[in-house]
């Protein structure tokens, strides 16, 4: 697969070679990374390619879910037991019978990252409590360590602002 492109020093075109579409599955272009180039010299530009990249993993992640529920419903169509899951969402903090539970530092991310192990009234899947992250400013609350990532990566974008970058992560 040939593409043209146009040289930085002189806008004659070069020639970028590579293997044609063709010559892969299905299964090996979805592992492929995905890269969301950006200008060196544009501030924007860059941010852009950074919210385009975590948008692409949201939108991976969710394809996943949505094949596993696809999974468990066919296995519980069959007789085999699924549990449902509603998916997570950010949210702050308020005070509930959550709050009873002590917040511990979350070692896994940076300096201030609580989380905290909350007991489940109905214990239907395999582990008997959930965890709950919380940012180190403002206490937002994660319900999971992929979001707690994406949050993280778009406070590198916001310079370490947790509001501009919490509305940024709703805006999903």
């Amino acid at each position: 697969h040939k593409v043209k492109k146009k040289s930085l020093k002189n806008d004659a075109p070069i020639e970028i070679q590579g293997i044609s579409e063709e010559a892969f599955t299905a299964e090996e272009i979805a592992l492929m990374p995905v890269v969301f180039a950006y200008h060196c010299d544009d501030a924007e530009s860059e941010q852009n390619a950074k919210i385009a990249t975590l948008d692409y993993e949201v939108e991976q992640s969710r394809l996943k879910r949505k094949a596993a529920a696809a999974t468990d419903e066919s296995n519980s169509s069959s007789g085999q037991v699924a549990s449902k899951r509603k998916p997570a969402s950010p949210a702050k903090s308020v005070n509930s019978t959550e709050d009873e539970t002590e917040r511990v530092p979350a070692d896994d991310f940076p300096g201030g990252w609580k989380m905290q192990s909350v007991p489940r009234t109905k214990v239907a899947g395999k582990k008997p409590f959930d965890t709950y992250y919380y940012s180190p400013k403002l206490g937002l609350k994660f319900r999971s360590r992929p979001e707690v990532k994406r949050f993280i990566a778009l406070l590198d974008i916001c310079d370490d602002d947790e509001e501009k970058a919490f509305a940024i992560f709703k805006g999903r």
